[in-house]
């Protein structure tokens, strides 16, 4: 029974610690999005009507850096795309205490502010 209960707990305790890295990735991720808006807000120059979504997918290394950022869907023009990606590219995050590495896709809607 002890051993049951080790591996029940174990497994508690990953799944607590992945729900947990991913509700600070995405508060710490959200503190970033200002970087994303100036891009698409500096790419409305060019073409004011510009809008979508861009789900841009990319990984959150031990040290806090960001790598491997690609863009997994979108309905947004490319440039749009592309000014996600970069942004995100340029993320660092704090890796915290129980630092771990993490894959993430995050959905980035621009929309015309009027």
């Amino acid at each position: 029974m002890a051993r049951d209960e080790a591996r029940y707990c174990a497994a508690w305790r990953a799944r607590w610690a992945s729900i947990f890295s991913a509700r600070f990735a995405v508060q710490m991720l959200r503190s970033h999005l200002g970087g994303v808006r100036a891009c698409y807000e500096q790419e409305l120059q060019h073409a004011p009507t510009a809008a979508g979504e861009v789900v841009v997918a990319f990984s959150i290394n031990v040290d806090g850096s960001v790598s491997d950022v690609d863009v997994s869907r979108s309905s947004a023009p490319p440039f749009v795309a592309k000014c996600a990606t970069e942004a995100v590219a340029a993320f660092r995050f704090n890796p915290g205490a129980e630092a771990d590495f993490v894959r993430f896709a995050y959905p980035l809607v621009f929309t015309v502010e009027r």
